[in-house]
């Protein structure tokens, strides 16, 4: 059916029932603007077609389709009041549209299902424009009429375009997420909808020359993506014209593709699919510029980076799929470098060839959680930036590792690299987060600017095995954990050789215990050493200086006793034999001393007696910490002149005495430091020349007021604490000697008891004239305690003396005794209480 209204007459069109199996074609004008209503063409049912090349115009809608309507074509006007071209509550399966320019045609409610552009010429206004109000279905295809998929109507000759823009052909789409057939070919051009940057919501249409993907063999220019070249990777090269950032899509077919950086620095942040595998060369200068990869992309067939080329990522998703394997190719002189912005994991498998880098930015870690192996030929790691390489698994490649300094290689849980054949550390090499002994199986050498970092625990460390040579230099820093230490030798590097020593340590170990802290060498290891602290050490010196002077306090005093052994009762022959014991106890019975004596005196003149004595000891009980054993029998000499045959008058004497030895001295442990023992040489000797006078009582009896000198000797002899004690840091000891003159003076007084029984008394001081005693001096490979010299206890130099005896007399040449003395000391305990019984016999 054909509606004509020539010579300006209008006419309105409602078809109530159905217009079927036939087109309506307006050549004329439908006008229906008598109320507020009224449409041009109102269609509630279905018409099969409609064609417009006249005018459609309405009060409220030049067309109202609640219907079906199939093929709409409008190369005239359609329009009304309110602006409103077709209101479509309806279907409309396909719109052919050229009504452009000034007055788009304007849909409201549901867009027809397909969409053809009717292009007559590029003027604005030459070609159809499309403006959707919304209010209904959003959905459509786009394509160009006349183009494969499209119909001709009648009347209606296909598109005519040419290569250019044609400005806003759509408008009132915020984006085209429900468009599809955005882009495509016609006429021998490329087209595609692309949005105005200039109005929100427009959309132009650019039409482009053939365009070619990047296809197998070629290099095509960046430049000319999207004129002549389409972002299709189909096995050729997309060469990077300038610095830039390129943000078109890119498809990586099967047939793999390429981006040569050309020095140039390029960011690629369109997403890029497809199956293909991706290769980033550098025909350029070597390492300079670089492809940033940052968008999301997935394509599956994995990423290489060649020698001279550098490829940035901020993400793992810019490596496509994780699957996907990251091959990084080297030269054996020019790396293939990884460059990483941010914190990030990579799960990717990566494989090394030649010299490749890992560049991580300063701040940041890349932790690699794949396998790392070769890739073809032996493949180096080196670690460079200014971050940190976190790898925590277990890495096959056979190539040297190295860290360049101010960046960081960790090996963090099982994290190995076993197989590298050398590793050079000229930054960090942190070995403190790992779970498992870490062994290398070639060579490590460490620089100047070199710091190995190891992991410490309450259990022990986690150390480092070289198989072949370590050469040291630099910083060694220990992290340890918190806990209780105990003393001992960690082992922290094993090797073949060790060459060097570390220049410095550093540890937080200071805050974690009190023990000293330091490294031992050999020619195999590195030993972290937990010593026995300083101080602590010194209590037990000092402990053992005041036991050490307790023992000297009691060796004086049997000296002592042993300078006034006489045997005074004399047979036919002249002889006289005595044998008795001693006791030396202190108050507090923490020391006691006690021996049996032999003497024998001779008289070779009424006059004179010479003699000497053995005594042998039979029980010590020593001070804390000291052991004697092996004592050897004390010998002495004693002769007397007296003026009368009598005894009494003047009286002069002189005695000797030696005495030796062995100690077993003991250093006690604790917590903060470890118990030693050492044998030494115990030896004494004391002098004594004494001058009396007796004077004789009435009622029987005497008394001899005296004066002396006395000289005393002790020495022990220098001793180390020995490796039976199992002390890993022991002592060493130097000798120690104390010597003292001394005045004696006192009086002595005999009474008879009765005629077999005579009591004695004496009371007598000691005054030291001169006194010198050797401090407690020595040296130990304790930390901080590398020599000491710990004071002896103090002294005094006025000594007094009480003492009684009693003696029967079994017959004139027998005789029992016992006597007692109470005695102060220089040092140690300050009195000492002794004891003697005798028997002497004449003969």
């Amino acid at each position: 059916m054909t509606v004509s209204a020539p010579g300006g007459t209008a006419i309105a069109l409602w078809n109530t029932s159905g217009v079927s199996g036939t087109t309506v074609v307006n050549q004329g004008t439908l006008n229906a603007h008598f109320y507020a209503s009224d449409v041009g063409l109102f269609n509630p049912g279905s018409m099969v077609a409609l064609v417009n090349t006249g005018t459609i115009q309405g009060w409220s809608n030049g067309i109202y389709n609640p219907g079906t309507l199939g093929t709409l074509t409008n190369t005239g006007i359609i329009g009304s009041q309110y602006n409103r071209s077709l209101y479509n509550t309806g279907q409309v399966t396909t719109l052919n549209n050229a009504q452009g320019g000034a007055t788009p045609l304007r849909v409201y409610g549901n867009l027809p299902i397909q969409y053809n552009l009717i292009i007559n010429n590029q003027s604005y206004g030459g070609y159809g424009v499309l403006l959707y109000g919304g209010g209904g279905t959003d959905t459509m295809a786009f394509n160009i009429y006349g183009n494969t998929g499209t119909t001709l109507v009648g009347g209606v000759a296909a598109s005519s375009v040419a290569a250019g823009t044609y400005y806003d052909v759509l408008q009132g789409f915020t984006s085209l997420n429900h468009l599809t057939g955005t882009s495509g070919s016609y006429g021998g051009l490329n087209y595609q909808l692309v949005a105005d940057t200039a109005n929100a919501g427009f959309w132009n249409l650019v039409f482009s020359l053939p365009a070619s993907n990047i296809n197998a063999g070629n290099t095509y220019q960046s430049s000319a993506l999207l004129s002549s070249v389409n972002p299709v990777f189909d096995g050729g090269t997309l060469q990077v014209s300038g610095a830039t950032t390129i943000p078109t899509a890119f498809t990586v077919s099967s047939q793999n593709g390429a981006i040569d950086q050309n020095g140039h620095a390029a960011n690629f942040s369109g997403a890029i699919v497809g199956t293909g595998k991706l290769t980033i060369v550098n025909t350029g200068t070597p390492l300079l510029g670089s492809v940033t990869l940052s968008g999301n992309n997935t394509y599956s067939g994995g990423t290489e980076v060649d020698a001279g080329a550098n490829l940035v990522i901020n993400d793992p998703a810019n490596l496509g799929a994780a699957s996907g394997t990251l091959s990084l190719v080297g030269s054996a002189t020019v790396p293939a470098v990884l460059t990483t912005t941010r914190t990030m994991t990579l799960t990717n498998p990566i494989t090394v060839a030649y010299d490749p880098t890992f560049n991580v930015a300063p701040g940041t870690t890349l932790t690699v959680s794949s396998v790392i192996g070769d890739g073809g030929a032996a493949g180096d790691v080196v670690v460079d930036g200014g971050g940190t390489l976190a790898l925590t698994n277990t890495n096959t490649y056979t190539g040297p590792t190295t860290v360049n300094a101010g960046s960081t290689l960790a090996l963090v849980g099982n994290g190995s690299v076993a197989t590298s054949s050398a590793v050079t550390n000229n930054g960090s090499f942190d070995l403190s987060r790992a779970s498992a002994p870490v062994t290398l199986g070639g060579t490590y050498t460490q620089g100047s600017t070199g710091t190995l970092a190891l992991g410490l625990g309450t259990g022990g460390t986690v150390p480092l095995t070289v198989a072949g040579t370590a050469q040291l230099a630099g910083n060694l820093s220990l992290v340890a954990g918190s806990g209780q230490y105990a003393i001992g030798r960690y082992t922290l590097i094993q090797a073949q050789h060790i060459n060097g020593q570390f220049a410095s340590f550093t540890s937080n170990l200071a805050s974690l215990t009190p023990l000293g802290v330091g490294l031992d060498y050999t020619g195999t290891g590195v030993y972290l050493s937990l010593a026995p602290n300083a101080q602590a050490t010194q209590t037990t010196l000092q402990q053992n200086a005041e036991s050490l002077g307790a023992l000297m306090g009691v060796q004086r005093a049997a000296l002592q006793n042993a300078l006034g052994y006489d045997c005074t009762l004399f047979g036919k022959n002249d002889l006289c034999l005595s044998v008795g014991g001693r006791s030396v106890q202190s108050p507090s019975g923490n020391f006691a001393d006690q021996g049996a004596s032999l003497t024998l005196a001779y008289r070779p003149t009424p006059r004179a007696r010479i003699g000497a004595f053995v005594e042998q000891g039979a029980y010590l009980h020593s001070p804390a910490g000291i052991h004697q054993n092996q004592v050897d029998p004390t010998a002495g000499l004693f002769a007397n002149w007296q003026r009368q045959e009598d005894g009494q008058g003047w009286n002069l004497g002189g005695s000797l005495v030696f005495s030796n030895s062995d100690l077993n001295l003991r250093r006690s442990a604790s917590a903060l430091t470890e118990g030693g023992q050492g044998n030494s040489r115990f030896n004494g000797q004391a002098y004594q020349l004494q001058a009396r006078y007796v004077q004789p009582l009435s009622n029987g009896g005497s008394v001899a007021p005296y004066l002396g000198v006395r000289y005393s000797r002790l020495r022990r002899s220098a001793y180390g604490e020995s490796g039976a004690s199992q002390v890993m840091w022991p002592v060493s000891y130097a000798s120690l000697t104390q010597k003292a003159l001394s005045l004696i003076a006192g009086a002595e007084w005999n009474l008879p008891l009765s005629d077999r029984w005579q009591g004695s008394a004496r009371m007598g001081v000691e005054q030291v004239l001169h006194d010198s005693l050797d401090a407690l001096n020595g040296t130990s490979s304790i930390p901080g305690l590398s020599s000491f010299s710990e004071a002896m206890p103090d002294r005094q130099h006025t000594l007094g003396s009480l003492g009684v005896g009693l003696a029967y007399r079994i017959s004139p040449t027998a005789r029992l005794s016992l006597s007692g003395a109470w005695q102060q000391q220089m040092f140690g305990e300050r009195s000492l209480t002794v004891l003697t019984a005798a028997y002497s016999l004449g003969f």
